[in-house]
């Protein structure tokens, strides 16, 4: 694997970057030199006393002691007094994986990417590679599987095309991932759905049958306990981090998703059925809130109250039905301020971790592109709620500086929903698209996965089903750096 470099330069307090070809540009002064030095468009970030640093990801003490001592040879450098770590950091460190060893090792793979903007920096380390595998019969019959760099294979489930956009999901420890790419004259692009946050994929064709000389790729097979090994197992646990939550917002995260783990953890594996899983799940919270006496719901309820400061809680309940907490890390990096610190409510503390009318909204969707026109005015009606919410939630906002970040999020949601109400229209008329609308909304969905105080649009999932059935045209919803 070709090592990529980029490299950060203090000068005048400033940051910079270069660019280079692929020969080595003896005007950076670094040394030892590195092998191969990638930069792209220059851009500077002025250094001040508001300077800091956010480790992200794979974080370790190597790394931590690192970071300490750029951020101490930076303050002898410039006579600047820098802030400690914290999560809202001019420079964020993004790393994968945590180093094997206490010292560093010939082997180990430096290469990093270095982003600057004249607002922040962002360095990226140690990022993930993968082969995916597209097997097909003589039935025209599909099977994959993937083998991410140094770990065992990986089996894919429900691999689907359409309109020339194949899509299929695998369970990672992140969990559910899902693929969602355009297979095109040896390119793959497209996204990386973990959980309900977007990131872009990019890849080429390394082999295939009518590519000569080529053949699958070798690798481990999947990791499965023998009998002997299951034995070992004692059980298992829900971990739950407690500088993400409070005495309010303790039951909102337990419950009912530790259910969902429970019988993870307890059922016959071969019960996989997500549809019938959600079916009970409905049930047996309405149950444990009666019967046992669990405060989550409650606890929302009360949360909401105090957010909408005297207003009526209808209007935020409703928007809560168009949006989603972010899953997966992403919610501790796109935080404002260190949990520790961090004392305040906000609207994502008072939400469920999914939105039930989301996951209905994406099943009535796909039965539309199918064929079954009967669930567009089910569609239609929930669109118009949320379109409707929007100057009814607003005032909500305005009276509480801790709403604010939710202005452009809630324009997000009157965008798509109006979005949605023109698709569907044009399916019930079978009218084509005129060149402008694809435009607006090709750009409306670009913009919806922008993450705001750790809330996303999911609701955009769907809608953008309805565009792909119209316009045949794939957009990547990637986030925005």
């Amino acid at each position: 694997m070709k090592k990529r470099f980029a490299f950060i330069c203090s000068f005048f307090c400033l940051f910079s970057t270069y660019v280079l070809g692929n020969k080595p540009n003896t005007d950076l002064p670094l040394m030892p030199y590195p092998q191969v030095v990638t930069l792209h468009n220059a851009d500077h970030l002025l250094i001040d006393s508001t300077f800091s640093v956010a480790l992200t990801g794979a974080s370790s003490e190597r790394l931590e002691k690192a970071t300490q001592r750029l951020m101490d040879r930076l303050s002898r450098q410039t006579g600047i007094t820098f802030t400690p770590l914290n999560h809202n950091a001019v420079l964020s460190i993004e790393v994968d994986t945590v180093p094997t060893s206490t010292f560093q090792s010939v082997v180990e793979d430096e290469s990093y990417t270095l982003k600057i903007t004249s607002k922040n920096a962002k360095l990226i380390a140690n990022t993930s590679f993968g082969v995916f595998t597209l097997i097909t019969d003589n039935l025209n019959r599909q099977r994959g599987f993937i083998d991410f760099e140094g770990e065992p294979r990986q089996d894919i489930f429900d691999l689907t095309h359409y309109h020339g956009v194949t899509s299929f999901w695998l369970d990672t420890w992140r969990g559910e991932t899902r693929p969602v790419v355009t297979l095109r004259d040896g390119m793959l692009t497209g996204q990386l759905l973990i959980g309900n946050l977007p990131y872009a994929m990019t890849g080429m064709q390394i082999g295939g049958s009518t590519m000569p000389n080529t053949q699958p790729p070798a690798n481990n097979p999947p990791l499965t306990l023998t009998a002997e090994q299951s034995r070992l197992i004692m059980g298992g646990e829900v971990t739950i981090w407690a500088q993400h939550v409070h005495a309010d917002t303790m039951e909102i995260k337990l419950w009912p998703r530790t259910y969902a783990i429970a019988e993870r953890l307890w059922s016959a594996e071969n019960l996989t059925d997500v549809d019938a899983m959600y079916q009970r799940l409905e049930a047996i919270d309405l149950w444990s809130t009666l019967s046992v006496g669990l405060q989550h719901h409650q606890n929302a309820k009360q949360n909401l109250i105090k957010l909408s400061r005297n207003h009526d809680t209808e209007p935020l309940e409703v928007l809560s039905e168009a949006i989603e907490q972010v899953h997966t890390y992403q919610r501790k990096e796109s935080r404002k301020s260190p949990p520790k610190l961090r004392d305040n409510l906000t609207f994502s503390d008072a939400i469920a971790a999914e939105s039930k009318q989301i996951r209905e909204l994406k099943h009535a969707v796909v039965d539309i592109v199918q064929g079954d026109l009967s669930e567009i005015e089910a569609v239609r009606s929930l669109l118009s709620r949320w379109q409707a919410n929007t100057d009814a939630v607003l005032p909500i906002i305005d009276e509480n500086r801790d709403l604010h970040n939710l202005a452009p999020l809630i324009k997000q949601v009157d965008d798509i929903s109006t979005l949605g109400l023109s698709l569907l229209d044009h399916i019930e008329s079978g009218e084509p698209l005129s060149a402008a609308i694809k435009q607006q909304g090709h750009q409306i969905l670009r913009k919806s996965t922008k993450v705001h105080d750790e809330l996303i649009v999911s609701s955009a999932y769907a809608i953008e089903i309805l565009y792909l059935h119209l316009t045949h045209t794939h957009v990547v919803l990637a986030l925005e750096d």
